[in-house]
């Protein structure tokens, strides 16, 4: 896939694109995830303040109250991106 500022490597998994970094297996167990009660959503488009979502996500889970999780902790440890952890 190519574009006009930059050009992404990707890869095929049951014919669907995905960027070539992300390991098959955590996009398998993204593709056959069944929610469970609890579990929040954030779908944002890229580019438009998916962080941001998930910061005020966080805050209403917890009535805001506390400070905010560090960048990293919320982006990776927090609210993962599943297709790069996995169903774990």
């Amino acid at each position: 896939m190519s574009c006009e500022r930059y050009s992404i490597p990707i890869k095929y998994i049951d014919d669907f694109a995905y960027p070539s970094y992300l390991i098959e297996k955590n996009v398998r167990e993204t593709i056959n995830w069944k929610p469970r009660d609890g579990d929040v959503i954030v779908g944002t488009f890229p580019k438009s303040g998916t962080t941001w979502v998930q910061a005020i996500v966080w805050m209403i889970q917890h009535n805001g109250e506390g400070s905010l999780p560090r960048f990293n902790d919320l982006n990776i440890k927090l609210t993962p991106y599943m297709e790069s952890i996995g169903n774990t």
